[in-house]
C-alpha cells in the first residue's frame, strides 16, 4: 500500500523529524475475451499474447483441442500487472445412436437409413445400400454438430444355389417309376417347384412323390436361416425302355466351336435340341439324317447341353461355344 515514513533523529542531534511518502501502485489483472467452447478435435486459435488492457505475457501449457485445459498467462517483467488464467472448455463428441436393422435375405427390400439419430443428430451414410451382401455402413454427422462418426452393419443372409446337371434322362420299364425323388442335385434337402413362378412365391413345392414328366423342366431350391437360394433349372427326359445310344457310332466336332458343330451317328438323327445350364430351350432342329449341323454363331458364349435323338434313344453332350 501507499505509505508516508516518519524519520526521527537520534537524541543528542540537533535535527527535527521528516517524511517521506512511498506510492505503491495495485497490480493491474490482464483481462481477455473468452474462448467458446469447442467440440472435441476443431481447430484452435493461438491465444492473444497481449490482454484487452495492453499488458503482455505468455500463455502454458501448449494449447489442447481434446480436453478441457485452464491456461495460465505470466506477464512480461517489468509490468505492473498480476498474472492471469483462462479455461477453454472441450466438449467430447457424442456418438449418434440408431435402432440396429434386422438381418434379410440375399436381394430383400431394404428401407433407406434414417438421416436423423435417435439422439438427435443428423449427417449422411456411406456406402450405398446393397441388399445382395452383409455390408458396414458409416454415420458421417453434418458438420457443426458435436458428434462423432457410427457405423451399422447389416447382415445379408445368402443361401448357395444348388448344383446338378441340367438335363436328367431317366430309362424306365414302367413311366410311373420316375420321380422327383429320383432328381440328382447338392444338397438334397431342397424344394422342388414345377414353375419359376412358383419359386417366385414359394408356393406350391412338389411331393417327392411327384411323377416325372418327359420334356419338363422343375426347379430346385435350398434354405438356410429361412432364406432361399437362387433356383436350379433339371429339365428331365423320361423314357420307355429307350436303351442306350451307340456311343462307337456316334461323334460330334468341333468341341469347342466357334459356329458350327457337327453330329454324326450311325443311325437317322431325328431331332437335335440346345439347352442352357438353367434348362432354358435355345435351339430345337427337327432332322432325317445320320449327320446334322447345327449354327450356333450367333449364340453367347457360354457352354450348352445338346439332346440328340435317334432310333427312339436320347444322347446327352456338352458344348462349349467360344470365339
Amino acid at each position: 500500500a501507499t505509505t508516508t515514513y516518519t524519520f526521527t533523529p537520534t537524541a543528542g542531534q540537533c535535527a527535527t523529524t521528516a517524511s517521506v511518502t512511498i506510492t505503491v501502485n495495485q497490480k493491474i489483472t490482464p483481462t481477455f475475451t473468452a474462448v467458446a467452447a469447442i467440440c472435441n478435435g476443431d481447430t484452435l486459435t493461438a491465444l492473444p499474447t497481449t490482454s484487452l488492457n495492453g499488458y503482455t505475457g505468455s500463455w502454458s501449457p501448449a494449447l489442447d483441442n481434446t480436453t478441457t485445459t485452464t491456461y495460465s498467462f505470466v506477464s512480461d517483467s517489468g509490468q505492473c500487472a498480476t498474472n492471469t488464467s483462462l479455461t477453454i472448455t472441450v466438449n467430447q463428441k457424442i456418438t449418434p445412436t440408431f435402432d440396429a436393422v434386422a438381418a434379410i435375405c440375399n436381394g430383400d427390400t431394404l428401407t433407406a437409413l434414417p438421416t436423423t439419430s435417435l439422439n438427435g443428430y443428423t449427417g449422411t451414410w456411406s456406402p450405398a445400400l446393397d441388399n445382395t451382401a452383409t455390408t458396414t455402413y458409416t454415420f458421417t454427422p453434418t458438420a457443426g454438430q458435436c458428434a462423432g462418426t457410427t457405423t451399422s452393419t447389416i447382415t445379408v443372409n445368402t443361401t448357395a444355389t444348388p448344383t446338378g446337371n441340367a438335363i436328367q434322362t431317366f430309362d424306365v420299364t414302367d413311366l410311373n417309376n420316375a420321380t422327383i425323388a429320383d432328381l440328382v442335385v447338392s444338397p438334397t434337402d431342397v424344394n422342388w417347384y414345377a414353375s419359376l413362378t412358383d419359386v417366385l412365391s414359394l408356393d406350391n413345392p412338389l411331393p417327392l412323390s411327384t411323377v416325372l414328366t418327359n420334356g419338363a423342366t422343375y426347379y430346385a431350391v435350398a434354405f438356410s436361416t429361412t432364406c432361399p437360394s437362387q433356383p436350379i433349372a433339371v429339365t428331365v427326359t423320361v423314357t420307355l425302355g429307350a436303351g442306350e445310344f451307340d456311343d462307337l457310332h456316334f461323334n460330334y466336332y468341333p468341341n469347342p466351336t466357334s459356329s458350327v458343330v457337327t453330329i454324326s451317328y450311325s443311325k437317322i438323327i431325328t431331332k437335335v435340341t440346345l439347352v442352357s445350364l438353367l434348362g432354358q430351350t435355345i435351339l430345337s432342329q427337327d432332322a432325317n439324317s445320320t449327320e446334322v449341323q447345327l449354327d450356333l454363331s450367333r449364340l453367347a458364349d457360354a457352354t450348352y447341353f445338346m439332346r440328340v435323338v435317334a432310333d427312339d434313344k436320347e444322347k446327352i453332350i456338352k458344348i462349349i461355344k467360344q470365339r
